[in-house]
């Protein structure tokens, strides 16, 4: 069992776990350059919101950019039988492809895929310099798609870290009174939030499920994304001024992470319960 962090999407309102283990390919938020006046936009910052429809005995999943759903914000879409991986088919030339496990019936409206947690877009309003870099890529490239893949498995490793999936969780924590008693996880409450956080795939990988507020990381998510795109820009010694950009890029991005707190939907009813607790319960003497 391990994080997906090839594929380290985020998924809020699934509460059935009808669609697991996804597949995404040019997804993209990308403005329009100096040097090209193309505007990709396939997601809304990263975000794609997801219906399921039953159809013909199949499941039909459709991927649009926009909240309303209309039909020109339809991006891609696919359908097949239950327990099967659907084929997702780019809609309205969106550049847009994959896949996804089906694991049963049912129609929804209420789950959102985050795709990516920062977009070119973001960082381009964070960092005005940021022009710099688009006229040295391409956007037909997308070159940014590998950074936003690798801040979202960044973001995958910090929650892990803090809330460990319960494969990866101690032992449970045993009391002793008049009557033995086991509490679920040596973290007691802590632990049950980790099984609330995260859902076990058919790919046998732990995918983030529970977490209600992963738009709250998006500063965090665009200060990552850019220092990690400054950096490939460092060429000098200690005193590079692009080095120096990115050195305070990554202290403001580890500031900005400690500022929020996630919330976790325990009963996955797709709205937030309590915020996540980072601390263990202490018993003391008294």
């Amino acid at each position: 069992m391990s994080l997906p962090l090839d594929h380290p999407y985020v998924t809020v309102g699934d509460k059935a776990g009808q669609v697991q283990a996804w597949r995404l390919s040019g997804h993209n938020d990308h403005p329009a350059s100096v040097e090209n006046a193309t505007e990709i936009r396939n997601t809304d910052r990263g975000r794609l919101y997801v219906t399921l429809a039953d159809a013909a005995g199949d499941l039909k999943v459709s991927l649009f950019r926009g909240r309303d759903k209309g039909a020109a914000d339809l991006v891609a879409e696919g359908q097949g039988p239950a327990g099967t991986r659907v084929v997702l088919a780019e809609q309205n030339a969106s550049g847009l492809t994959g896949s996804v496990y089906v694991s049963g019936p049912g129609a929804s409206e209420r789950i959102v895929l985050h795709a990516a947690l920062a977009t070119p877009r973001d960082m381009q309003e964070r960092d005005d310099r940021f022009d710099t870099l688009l006229r040295e890529s391409p956007v037909e490239s997308n070159p940014f798609e590998a950074i936003m893949r690798m801040t979202s498995a960044q973001f995958y490793l910090r929650i892990a870290d803090k809330f460990p999936p319960p494969s990866r969780s101690f032992h449970e924590l045993k009391t002793f009174s008049s009557v033995p008693r086991s509490e679920p996880g040596s973290f007691g409450d802590r632990d049950r939030q980790t099984t609330a956080i995260w859902r076990l795939n058919v790919e046998a990988d732990w995918e983030l499920v529970g977490l209600q507020n992963p738009g709250d990381y998006r500063e965090w998510a665009t200060q990552d994304s850019l220092m990690r795109a400054w950096n490939t820009r460092v060429r000098g010694g200690d005193q590079d001024p692009v080095l120096m950009r990115v050195i305070q890029l990554r202290h403001d991005s580890e500031e900005q992470f400690r500022r929020v707190r996630p919330f976790v939907d325990l009963d996955l009813d797709a709205s937030p319960d309590i915020a996540a607790r980072t601390t263990s319960w202490r018993l003391e003497r008294g």
